[in-house]
């Protein structure tokens, strides 16, 4: 018979094994050297610093891996316009179909210049629905996609055609455009009406995407009826803040209007957030939508 001193030490050791087993489990999601994947802004380190500076918190205290945050630059040029463009493949299972998300920035291209944040969230986000993430950077030397409309959706244009459609791995057919405030403006503005068949898998427009001047669209005709194109735009997104005077909700219901009008029947609108331009959640609008589609 065992004494009583023994059985305790057995229990003991088992304890302290359970324990360990579980700090090793969980050690690397802390650290963030494990994968770590956001379904909104206030997970795994994601928040924007306008998003902390209008006191939103975090719910924990997770981080993005060095993985998830690396990309690999490159540069692409088109009659005499160039630019360079970041691609995100980090999660990327090449065994399965993988799509392409292409991000635009806003003006000034904030989130290209710094995209260890909202981008690399945005990529993990992705990732998850095993699509890459591809951020280019306007050619505009203004830092903004509308100014020079004409060069900016050509040199996008054929960026799609010989570079991302191209792609090794990549199913051309599964595309999707994701603009944010200028970003927005230059798909509803240029893409939707000249380069519509570009946009293969659908649109996300955030905090923008108006109507265009001129009607019509070139997207091919089998696919209007079905292509998603979403408009999500914060109910304080009026342009009264004198950070961001651009009045983007007007102009999401003008654009998201227009497209219904021409026949686009996947039009969908998402206007009821209490957030302004600079606090709406882009991580969770990216990850919803992708797992609608």
């Amino acid at each position: 018979m065992k004494s009583r001193g023994t059985v305790r030490t057995v229990a003991a050791v088992v304890a302290l094994l359970v324990i360990l087993l579980m700090a090793v489990t969980l050690l690397p999601r802390l650290s963030g050297s494990d994968t770590c994947v956001p379904t909104n802004s206030r997970e795994c380190g994601c928040l924007t610093e306008a998003a902390e500076l209008a006191g939103i918190t975090p719910t924990d205290h997770r981080t993005l891996s060095p993985d998830q945050r690396s990309f690999h630059e490159d540069s692409f040029r088109h009659d005499r316009t160039e630019s360079t463009y970041r691609v995100f493949s980090h999660g990327i299972d090449w065994d399965k179909p993988v799509g392409v998300v292409v991000r635009l920035h806003g003006d000034g291209a904030y989130e290209y210049l710094y995209s260890h944040r909202l981008s690399s969230c945005l990529a993990a986000v992705a990732a998850s629905h095993n699509m890459i993430l591809v951020q280019p950077l306007t050619p505009s030397e203004d830092r903004t996609w509308w100014t020079e409309l004409d060069t900016t959706t050509d040199w996008l244009e054929a960026f799609y055609e010989e570079e991302i459609s191209t792609m090794e791995g990549v199913d051309p057919d599964h595309v999707w455009w994701m603009g944010y405030s200028g970003g927005a403006e230059l798909i509803t503005y240029g893409l939707l009406p000249s380069a519509g068949q570009t946009v293969t898998g659908g649109a996300i427009m955030v905090g923008g995407g108006g109507a265009p001047a001129k009607g019509g669209h070139t997207v091919p005709e089998d696919r209007v009826a079905d292509l998603p194109l979403h408009w999500a735009t914060g109910q304080q997104d009026t342009g009264e803040d004198p950070r961001e005077p651009f009045d983007a909700l007007t102009a999401a219901t003008q654009g998201a209007d227009a497209y219904r009008l021409q026949g686009f029947s996947s039009v969908s609108t998402d206007f009821w957030r209490n957030d302004d331009h600079l606090t709406i959640d882009q991580v969770e609008i990216l990850n919803s939508v992708l797992g609608a589609h």
